[in-house]
């Protein structure tokens, strides 16, 4: 799976054109005679970013659990002179490659708006790695190229996401789920049907029927195992990946969808966290 971040996304995540650059700037480790061209507001000394845990507000921008950290960046250019260089006025915007993954885009767009001088502010968002396995780190390389007078200054940035260790509420942040999109009449609510794998999903019923319980129709899956995605039949089935039958909710994504709908990136990740996280009765 593939987490969606749309094109609409990407430009709010671009930033503005600052009118100052920050005093603590740093040139990016490229070509010692060019490296002062294009400097960077970060942490320390290297574009090498400490890895971000998923939701961690000190170094994901958005503060939330939702399977991607938010880098803030900043790009200047005309800023200091360093050991061996001097600024010059940037030819045109800097180049970013690749440009495949969000991060990339978006970093390409923030740089887009600066000008010979002063800095942009970017927010990268790197999402984690999604599948029936778990919740992996991402780690997104980028080389980011600068020219002046001729000559460039090429820098590299690494930035790595981590699945969050703090597990959703089952309560306030599961059970919801379950209710609006698994719980519907014909599916998971009421009475289960005799020898159908339909377990109840409401409030108050939806916890002990899941967590530890085998499949019905595959007494040696557990449809919860808490801890162990690769082990949730659940998590199979709501991936749509290595599983017999149909993905759920069922008709997702293409139809005829369920009255409830389908369940969105964020949703996903919310029960895949608490699974990872040990899937807690909280």
């Amino acid at each position: 799976m593939r987490l969606t971040i749309s094109v609409v996304s990407l430009a709010l995540l671009a930033g503005t054109a600052l009118a100052d650059c920050a005093p603590n700037c740093v040139a990016g480790g490229g070509p010692k005679a060019t490296d002062c061209y294009l400097q960077w507001g970060v942490a320390g000394t290297t574009l090498t970013l400490p890895p971000c845990e998923d939701g961690n507000a000190a170094c994901d921008a958005d503060g939330k659990i939702d399977g991607i950290c938010t880098f803030a960046v900043e790009a200047c250019a005309g800023g200091a002179a360093t050991d061996g260089c001097t600024p010059a006025a940037l030819a045109g915007a800097p180049t970013v490659a690749p440009t495949s993954t969000p991060a990339g885009q978006a970093l390409s767009t923030a740089l887009g708006g600066l000008g010979a001088s002063g800095c942009v502010d970017g927010q990268l968002p790197v999402p984690v790695k999604v599948s029936v396995k778990g919740l992996k780190q991402a780690v997104v390389k980028l080389k980011v190229t600068a020219t002046a007078n001729g000559k460039k200054d090429a820098d590299k940035l690494k930035l790595t996401c981590l699945p969050s260790t703090t597990a959703p509420s089952f309560s306030t942040d599961v059970q919801p789920i379950l209710t609006t999109k698994c719980a519907i009449a014909g599916c998971h609510t009421g009475t289960p049907i005799p020898g159908l794998s339909a377990p109840t999903l409401d409030a108050g019923q939806a916890y002990a029927n899941i967590v530890g319980q085998p499949v019905p129709q595959f007494p040696k899956k557990t449809l919860v195992q808490g801890g162990l995605v690769k082990k949730s039949y659940l998590a199979a089935k709501i991936l749509g990946q290595k599983i017999q039958g149909l993905q759920m909710p069922q008709g997702c994504p293409t139809g005829p969808l369920p009255s409830g709908g389908c369940l969105d990136d964020a949703q996903i990740i919310t029960i895949l966290t608490w699974i990872q996280a040990g899937a807690p009765n909280n």
